[in-house]
């Protein structure tokens, strides 16, 4: 999302509705982390997809191996 250059300074609360002026209001903040939190059960982050990964499978009671991710495009060392 850019909007006058604006990209990346809390994208996630953004992605969700908080608007620009509130992103530092710690109530504001609060408030939309709830209404989150009642809507969706489990919120994966791509940026910590290994641990969302984790979470995702012990959240539908699954395996690791059926989350197993092949990354594709990295230099195996």
């Amino acid at each position: 999302m850019r909007i006058l250059g604006y990209l990346g300074y809390n994208q996630m609360s953004w992605d969700f509705g908080m608007s620009l002026q509130h992103t530092n209001n710690l109530s504001a903040v609060r408030e939309m982390v709830n209404r989150v939190d009642e809507q969706f059960g489990l919120v994966l982050v791509a940026d910590r997809m290994g641990e969302s990964l984790v979470l995702l499978a012990n959240y539908l009671c699954w395996e690791l191996s059926d989350v197993l991710v092949l990354r594709v495009n990295t230099q195996n060392i």
